[in-house]
């Protein structure tokens, strides 16, 4: 509860006084340093803005659908994160507002996104990539290999499209060069035949 006070501006001259006003709106602060930016904060309505545009922002989002994201992109944030500090840890809902902020508490896909991080996060368990402590999860060594091998999958597929594109041309260009020796062979015969 606030508190009202009179103060005579002699005893604020002799004392270094700061203000600070935590103004605070439906779950937003708003902090100001001095009393006449608090005032023409409140004149012009600052606070009703920044909450008018957070919900346009809100609404633009609920929008959108959620990507869910599939394992090895789950693990390589957990690597990513582990990286910067080892003992990483977090949850299904932790990593889904790392990925869309916070917006995505207010989401109205957020309990089937979050249903399908959490079987992501099961699954991963399940192949010992990552392991649960204390309702949070932290990356397991396994989860290298895991990615590794998977890294390696995408370079065989690549590697495989490559070659069906090069026989792919290699073919067309072999039906271009018999089409080219058959319409000569033809103009030969033709030719040959004329007296």
């Amino acid at each position: 509860e606030g508190v009202d006070v009179c103060l005579f501006k002699s005893l604020l001259s002799e004392h270094a006084i700061t203000v600070n006003i935590e103004h605070y709106y439906k779950g937003w602060v708003f902090e100001y340093k001095t009393a006449s930016s608090f005032l023409l904060s409140i004149l012009f309505s600052k606070h009703r803005f920044f909450y008018n545009r957070e919900q346009v922002a809100q609404q633009w989002f609920n929008r959108k659908s959620l990507e869910e994201p599939d394992r090895i992109k789950v693990l390589e944030h957990f690597v990513s994160e582990t990286k910067n500090n080892h003992r990483f840890q977090t949850s299904p809902i932790t990593l889904g507002t790392k990925i869309y902020s916070n917006r995505l508490i207010f989401h109205p896909e957020r309990a089937s996104f979050k249903k399908h991080l959490q079987l992501v996060f099961d699954s991963l368990v399940e192949s010992n990539d990552i392991e649960k402590i204390d309702g949070n999860y932290r990356l397991c060594a396994r989860a290298l290999i895991t990615i590794s091998e998977y890294d390696w999958e995408v370079r065989k597929h690549l590697d495989s499209q490559n070659n069906a594109k090069r026989t792919h041309s290699l073919t067309l260009a072999i039906i271009i060069i018999g089409v080219a020796n058959l319409m000569l062979q033809i103009a030969k015969l033709y030719l040959l035949e004329q007296p």
